[in-house]
């Protein structure tokens, strides 16, 4: 139980030099907050939505009644609030501009949480204003994990109130790891409150009713066990580097913030490693308690990754906003971070600030471009065949028209991730060229049939290692058309193709892809 001595002075006081006492911002740090959380709506309403964003509308779109949501969910492995929220825009607007909305309203409701309630110093919340996570990763990039970060702080600042539990209740809706964060803050209101059964009970079920919707269907076959057919020390590294991406931090592919450092497999490889031991010594200093909960935490995503999903730096970061929030629990009002932590956050900031300035010169997706240009070459009439279905879920969202998925056989509104896509993962450290050129071959005589059935004429468009692999087979039925994406990180550009073959004289028509 935290003590009189320990416990935070009470909000709606005044200090004397006239600001609030609760928040702890004079006017020049609430005004730099102010302008941060300005250019950061600015950038989620000129963030261009790319596959897994807009898929998430396009299952909302499609789900109509309680049937449609189970059964829509069955290979999804997240839960449903995000889309229900969707859902309410989506009756009146377009997918980017319903993901635009609810995106806002998440993060202002974080941001009044942090900097209206934490304790933490002017400073820090100003850099915490621009840290790349908050800032970017979850902050501009709509996706589940913004209603992660509401719920998580919102067990934080109320966590010595019964309000606490719903937060608690509500959580795991963000997905598996928000679960663990469930159970985290459980046991910190547990430790603050004394038993609750009622609030026990609610957290409970909020996780029970997730786990469900998430648990996977008996017919999935993940694309990522692929990935954990390497050996066991790769797994590790693996993991391992990917924790080290977020403390450079960028997401290491996109090469979001353009640091020449964060490109450097040793730097990165040795931070991920010794990062996260200085963070969970350093909270334990300040709360054993709340240090061997952030240590549990990074296992826990470690073993994940190594034995049973191969997870990306989106899910690692989230042990970032873990550790500011044993922070919260940990420090005095206004005390300042010490030893390497400052110079952490300033470098967190940095990379937000550099994320959000790559983002107004070069779009992080290249998604409109590629609907322009399927518009223009015929795609509202023409089929069109993505390489794997999470590019057909583009479409789907900004054309609002199918397109075919290669592992399903069939015409897809959004992703179901039954099973593997007909090329192998693209991952070239882990794939022969020739394997891959063979995959294309494959994939190309799959894509002709289809072809045939459609009437002849297909549009075909391409990740880059998928259009890199298929530009290098000679084929007459193939015309390129566009490059697409020259300026943008390399998994977000774009090849299409159009492919003409003889019509099939009797055509069996493509089949809607079913639950």
């Amino acid at each position: 139980m935290v003590t009189s001595k320990h416990r935070p002075k009470e909000a709606g006081t005044r200090s004397r030099s006239g600001t609030l006492a609760s928040a702890g911002l004079p006017w020049p740090w609430a005004g730099l907050i102010a302008l941060a959380l300005g250019a950061q709506l600015a950038l989620i309403w000129t963030h261009v939505p790319w596959g897994d964003e807009l898929q998430a509308t396009a299952l909302a779109r499609e789900s109509h009644d309680l049937a449609d949501w189970y059964w829509n969910f069955r290979y999804e492995g997240h839960a449903p609030l995000w889309h229900l929220l969707l859902k309410i825009p989506l009756a009146f607007t377009d997918d980017p501009t319903a993901l635009k909305i609810v995106q806002s309203l998440a993060i202002l409701c974080s941001a009044a949480l942090i900097h209206l309630r934490a304790p933490f110093s002017p400073r820090v919340k100003f850099l915490l204003s621009l840290n790349y996570f908050l800032f970017f990763e979850y902050g501009v990039i709509a996706r589940d994990y913004s209603l992660t970060i509401v719920f998580f702080f919102g067990a934080i600042a109320f966590r010595r109130q019964p309000l606490a539990w719903l937060f608690i209740a509500l959580l795991p809706q963000g997905g598996l790891q928000s679960v663990m964060f469930a159970g985290i803050c459980g046991l910190i209101v547990l430790r603050e409150q004394g038993w609750r059964p009622g609030g026990v009970l609610l957290a409970a079920c909020g996780g029970a009713v997730a786990l469900i919707w998430m648990w996977p269907a008996a017919d999935f076959e993940s694309l990522n066990s692929l990935r954990l057919a390497e050996p066991f020390l790769s797994r590790i590294l693996r993991a391992a580097y990917l924790t080290g991406t977020t403390l450079l931090p960028v997401e290491y592919d996109l090469g979001l913030t353009g640091w020449e450092a964060a490109r450097e497999p040793l730097l990165i490889l040795t931070a991920g490693v010794v990062g996260p031991i200085y963070a969970i010594r350093y909270i334990g200093q300040q709360n054993r308690f709340s240090g061997l909960l952030t240590a549990l935490f990074v296992l826990a995503n470690l073993c994940l990754s190594v034995a049973f999903y191969a997870i990306a730096t989106r899910h690692f970061g989230l042990w970032i906003i873990l550790a500011i929030g044993m922070g919260w629990t940990t420090q005095e009002k206004g005390e300042t971070p010490r030893g390497l932590a400052p110079a952490w956050l300033l470098v967190l900031a940095l990379s937000g600030l550099g994320a959000g300035l790559r983002q107004t010169t070069a779009p992080f997706s290249t998604t409109l471009q590629t609907s322009q240009a399927l518009r223009e070459n015929g795609g509202l009439t023409t089929l069109i065949i993505p390489a794997y279905a999470l590019l057909g879920a583009e479409v789907n969202g900004i054309l609002r028209i199918p397109t075919y998925d290669m592992a399903g056989e069939c015409l897809q509104t959004f992703v179901r991730w039954r099973r593997p896509v007909f090329m192998p993962p693209p991952f070239k450290e882990f794939v022969a060229q020739r394997d891959m050129e063979n995959a294309a071959r494959r994939g190309l005589d799959a894509m002709k049939v289809v072809a045939a059935h459609a009437g002849g004429h297909a549009l075909l468009f391409f990740d880059p290692q998928v259009g890199e692999t298929i530009s290098t087979l000679e084929d007459p039925a193939l015309t390129f058309l566009r490059f697409i994406g020259k300026d943008s990180p390399y998994e977000q550009r774009r090849y299409l193709y159009r492919l003409d073959v003889p019509p099939d004289p009797k055509p069996a028509p493509i089949p809607t892809c079913a639950r």
